[in-house]
């Protein structure tokens, strides 16, 4: 009997585990789930976050925002000295700006008593004020003059500053510190870039040569500093002579390809003139007396406003 009730109560026990265990599967059954049934949380970056940005510059990390402003309302940096090339040339640089609806690649800027300061970029900037596009900008805040000289730096080692542009950047900077020191001299100058008080002569003295003449050769970095010099004695040779920018312009047919063609062009106006005797723009005229004693005066096409000098002159005799 005892045997019977022991065997009974072992199947009791037996049949409720495997119960259990049953109901224990059931549940982990019921609550598994498949790893595509999962809902993987998102991360999602603060809006406060998304259009700031950081650059790294010598002895600090500066922190700004990336906006779109009207490129017309921007001023350059006078610091930069690719900021001082005249007419620069943007052809490459157009159609993908204007296809693109505006620069993608964003131009580095600094606040200024007010004002947006482009240190670097001014080409994408010029297209994009020509193309009445806005100008995406990473405006950065409290950037200092030398944290500005190195961002300048690091952009323009993509392509050197040609010749001319750096002599224009130089005259700035020069009348800058003369202005704020009158003991400034070409020689302190130059030992502040490490250059001849000589060669920095000759950068000053073709800074001040006008634009038309500056952009007289396409290919401006092909420019060193002993073809400036020679540009600006033959400009300066034909001035003296009575003859006028546009007209040097004109007779020379600038601009051309090269600073070699340049050069030709105007060495070769400079000894028609050293022949002659006379500026080849001043119109001769010849005088001419009929068999009735009448006077003319015999002259190439004259403008309205010679004409009218000219009756003038007659009128006053």
């Amino acid at each position: 009997m005892k045997r019977l009730v022991s065997v009974q109560w072992q199947l009791s026990e037996a049949n409720m585990a495997k119960s259990i265990n049953v109901d224990m599967i059931k549940g982990a059954d019921s609550a598994a789930k498949y790893p595509s049934e999962h809902q993987i949380p998102v991360k999602k970056t603060p809006v406060a976050e998304e259009y700031t940005i950081f650059k790294t510059v010598p002895g600090a990390v500066l922190r700004g925002r990336r906006l779109k402003v009207k490129a017309s309302t921007t001023t350059l940096w006078a610091s930069n000295p690719r900021n001082f090339s005249p007419n620069k040339d943007i052809s490459d640089l157009r159609p993908l700006i204007k296809e693109s609806g505006g620069n993608t690649q964003a131009v580095d800027a600094r606040l200024v008593e007010g004002k947006i300061e482009i240190i670097a970029g001014s080409r994408r900037r010029q297209v994009c004020i020509e193309e009445g596009l806005d100008l995406t900008i990473d405006l950065y805040e409290e950037v200092s003059n030398e944290q500005a000289h190195y961002i300048a730096y690091t952009e323009n080692v993509r392509k050197d500053v040609d010749l001319l542009s750096q002599a224009c950047y130089l005259r700035s900077r020069f009348n800058e510190l003369k202005a704020n020191d009158n003991t400034m001299t070409v020689e302190i100058f130059s030992n502040m870039h490490n250059m001849k008080p000589r060669n920095m002569h000759y950068y000053l003295a073709a800074s001040n040569l006008p634009d038309s003449i500056l952009s007289s050769a396409n290919q401006r970095d092909q420019w060193s500093l002993r073809m400036a010099n020679k540009l600006k004695y033959y400009f300066d040779a034909l001035t003296k002579s009575g003859m006028k920018e546009d007209d040097v312009v004109k007779q020379a047919k600038l601009p051309l390809s090269t600073p070699s063609l340049v050069l030709n062009a105007l060495k070769k106006l400079t000894l028609q003139f050293e022949n002659s005797g006379e500026p080849k723009h001043e119109e001769k005229y010849t005088l001419k007396t009929d068999k009735s004693g009448v006077c003319k005066i015999v002259t190439p096409k004259l403008s309205e406003e010679q004409v009218k000098k000219l009756k003038a002159f007659l009128e006053a005799l």
